[in-house]
């Protein structure tokens, strides 16, 4: 299990775009990714849960993966989190 935090530099959040981004880099990977925020969780593949989480410029956003592919799917993550 790999656990990051990341800080949301886009003034949107995790809004519509990179949370599309993020579901169809990790829509193939052997890897559950789980992103909290704000006493909320949700699954890395489910824009609409993203989108919930309401996260947005200046907050900080955990990433939990675990599974075979965790580490490809952590760096997946990590190059798209510098979009955001």
């Amino acid at each position: 299990m790999i656990t990051k935090r990341f800080v949301l530099h886009d003034k949107m959040g995790l809004h519509a775009r990179p949370a599309a981004a993020l579901m169809m880099a990790l829509l193939h990977m052997d890897a559950k990714v789980e992103i909290a925020f704000g006493g909320k969780c949700t699954d890395g593949r489910d824009i609409m849960g993203m989108m919930d989480l309401e996260a947005r410029a200046g907050d900080e956003v955990t990433f939990t993966v675990h599974g075979p592919q965790e580490r490809e799917a952590m760096e997946k993550v990590e190059e798209l989190m510098k979009m955001v």
